[in-house]
């Protein structure tokens, strides 16, 4: 669901749109299709991003030069894999190679000198890390140029994946399954990240990253992975803005597929070719605000509405097919049963309706190492899993475990040559239970580099994750979980929690 936030000027406003712009840096960088690992954030503030991305499974070492910041984080994230540590930004120090992924926004332009900040968390990034850092320039801050900062990375062997001096800080609302984070409490200091001890304090006072004269800026940078006697292509970078095309679907079809999935085939209206590389890529509907006509649509590149923009409704789609020629994008809709705003458009879907949408995302990135593949998931993650079985190249080993309701459900996951597992749940609600966990565990999974995919309810995802990474023993960079959907918390008290 959109993140809504008032469009006042107040401080606590303006430390919510930093928060977003942090968490939105993270998302564009691939950060969520990462199976968790070791996060450094640096400059952590009062712990919002460490508390976002520890719930994304990542174990977070969190950096402040105040010791009242730091205690804040260790407070909000307690129980949660996070440690927060007093350090001078000045004279960083990290373990070399610690981290799949180091963080840092709006800290850097508190620093008269940065490159060897900068050094320092560019050698903390293990082979394949990021690093995802935000900064601004201008008005009362120090400036560091983007051209500099990428030469320490460069230096340092990272290659730069992104760099743009362009990033607004603003209110605005996030996409449906954007990382989010919880609201700042009020009195919190999330939009002054803790200058080092002996800085200028006055130098900053009253400076704002969307005064006139400043430009924010974003660098995504990554450490290539060690060079082996085989010569292995790199999976493609999933980094890139978001979104990339903005318009109007209509409606040209609409068949019940399944007893709980519908078939809405529409047609881009006033757009170009979407920006689709990956197959399972995941396009955002936009439906109206209450009382209005029409969908508001963001800006391109970024997830940004015009001024005064009303909460409008928008869920995340697997383009199970997409025909560039003509434009044609298939998508698959499961019926939650839950009388939700998408379930109830998509039933009453009729050629010539319309729906805005933003364009597209990915959730999956083809390993062209992989050996073979493994795909796990329930209803919801059904279309992605049929939408990558379908890009496999042919002769390629491909294994996947579908939890559905009944045999009825089958027809959603045409793999005619591919080794499918089906759980049927009967009446069991959705996201309760262990069957697929208990059926990945019987697998006797081929020998070699694999590429395992899963998509579902965020507890059994988090399970799933677990016990492929530490029973099996699988390379983080083989395995991409992703929480779609999560039980309401009327009903997770019932639930039995993930074994940690």
């Amino acid at each position: 669901m959109p993140v809504t936030q008032s469009r006042t000027e107040s401080r606590e406003d303006h430390s919510e749109a930093m928060l977003d712009s942090a968490l939105e840096a993270l998302m564009q960088a691939g950060v969520h299709l990462r199976s968790g690992g070791r996060l450094a954030d640096v400059g952590c503030g009062t712990g919002e991003v460490a508390l976002a991305m520890a719930e994304c499974e990542f174990t977070v070492t969190a950096y402040d030069a105040s010791p009242s910041m730091v205690e804040a984080t260790n407070e909000r994230c307690a129980g949660l894999p996070v440690s927060a540590r007093i350090q001078d930004p000045r004279t960083l120090v990290l373990p070399e190679g610690g981290y799949e992924v180091v963080h840092s926004s709006w800290m850097l332009h508190r620093l008269g000198q940065a490159h060897d900040t900068v050094r320092t968390m560019a050698r903390a990034t293990s082979p394949g890390g990021l690093v995802v850092l935000q900064w601004t320039n201008g008005g009362a801050m120090y400036d560091h140029p983007p051209h500099q900062v990428c030469g320490v990375l460069e230096d340092e062997g990272l290659e730069i994946l992104l760099a743009r001096d362009d990033v607004r800080i603003e209110n605005a609302y996030g996409p449906a399954g954007a990382i989010t984070g919880p609201a700042h409490a009020p009195g919190d200091d999330g939009d002054r990240p803790a200058h080092a001890p002996g800085d200028d304090g006055a130098r900053f006072a009253g400076a704002s990253a969307d005064a006139p004269g400043t430009r924010n800026v974003r660098v995504v940078a990554r450490r290539p992975l060690r060079s082996s006697k085989l010569a292995r292509p790199a999976p493609r970078s999933s980094v890139r803005a978001f979104p990339l095309s903005v318009g109007t679907l209509r409606v040209v079809s609409s068949e019940r597929l399944s007893p709980l999935m519908r078939r809405v085939v529409f047609q881009v209206v006033d757009a170009g070719p979407l920006p689709i590389e990956e197959p399972a890529e995941t396009i955002t509907l936009i439906w109206p605000a209450p009382g209005a006509t029409r969908a508001v649509l963001p800006e391109l590149k970024r997830w940004r509405f015009p001024e005064g923009t009303g909460r409008q409704h928008t869920v995340n789609l697997t383009v199970r097919r997409y025909d560039r020629a003509s434009g044609l994008v298939t998508t698959d809709f499961f019926m939650h049963g839950d009388d939700g705003p998408a379930s109830l458009w998509a039933c009453g879907a009729a050629p010539g309706d319309e729906v805005g949408f933003g364009g597209t995302r990915v959730h999956w990135v083809t390993d062209p190492t992989a050996e073979w593949t493994l795909l796990i998931g329930d209803e919801t993650a059904v279309p992605s899993m049929a939408a990558i079985l379908e890009g496999l190249p042919a002769g390629h080993r491909a294994i996947a475990v579908a939890e559905v309701r009944d045999a009825g459900e089958h027809v959603a996951l045409d793999a005619p040559h591919s080794e499918v597992h089906w759980i049927h749940r009967g009446e069991r609600p959705p996201g309760e239970g262990r069957a697929l966990e208990e059926v990945v565990r019987g697998l006797d999974l081929p020998s070699g580099r694999g590429q395992v995919w899963a998509g579902g309810e965020s507890l059994v995802i988090q399970s799933l994750r677990r016990h492929l990474l530490r029973e099996r023993g699988l390379r983080r960079d083989e395995v991409c979980a992703l929480g779609y959907w999560s039980i309401p918390r009327t009903r997770r008290a019932t639930v039995s929690p993930p074994e940690t």
